[in-house]
């Protein structure tokens, strides 16, 4: 499967992160569709997401068509994806050893780690280490719901997440980044449906695994 690319634009001003995707600066932003993580194909409850940079922050916009909004976790750093759930794993170095996960629930619950990751590619046992201790220092989410949480019916439409990822937490090659510099990421989505459950991505990996960085698209700051 081919690597995806994805030029981010800076934006001339912070954005608020209030869970509210109609502002100016989304608008201004490339979508990407999610597909179906094993097999490439588009999912039934699509996801897009967007994404822009400042100086301070990496920004994104999850959009997630959803009719059966759910999830019990309330405290951080929960298993979040054993429910609904969306993610962003971030690889500044592009090395694949070492990278960021960040997770978003339904109820805007955050779980955030440092990932280290021995598996050598393609195939190799999983050898895979997260340090949940770590909390990303300023982090902002939010998120916003059109339909029902927790019903368990399917009587809903979407949920929106907005997040501010600090540059400075990632530990960057440099910071800022400049117009050109390269960095690895991919986007996740879990949908915990009542008949069945679907994984996204944006990279697609081949199989029910979002930790295959070797697979990891292309962020490249514009």
């Amino acid at each position: 499967m081919a690597v995806p690319e994805y030029t981010c634009r800076r934006t001339p001003e912070p954005i608020p992160i209030d869970g509210d995707l109609s502002k100016d600066a989304w608008r201004t932003a490339e979508p990407v569709s999610l597909v179906l993580v094993d097999s490439g194909q588009p999912p039934d409850q699509p996801t897009t997401v967007r994404m822009l940079y400042d100086d301070e922050h990496l920004y994104f916009a999850f959009h997630a068509v959803d009719c059966d909004i759910w999830s019990t976790f309330r405290e951080r750093d929960e298993m979040l994806s054993e429910q609904e759930v969306v993610e962003m794993f971030i690889d500044p170095f592009g090395l694949g050893k070492m990278y960021f996960e960040f997770n978003i629930s339904p109820h805007n619950v955050v779980f955030d780690a440092v990932i280290l990751n021995r598996m050598e590619p393609p195939d190799g046992p999983r050898d895979i280490a997260g340090l949940r201790e770590w909390d990303c220092d300023g982090l902002r989410t939010a998120v916003t719901v059109e339909g029902e949480l927790d019903t368990r019916r399917p009587v809903s439409e979407y949920w929106d997440v907005e997040a501010a990822v600090p540059l400075r937490e990632l530990v960057p090659p440099r910071l800022p980044p400049e117009q050109g510099d390269e960095w690895r990421l991919n986007l996740y989505r879990i949908d915990r449906g009542r008949d069945k459950d679907e994984y996204q991505a944006w990279a697609p990996t081949g199989r029910v695994d979002f930790h295959m960085p070797w697979h990891f698209g292309t962020l490249r700051f514009g």
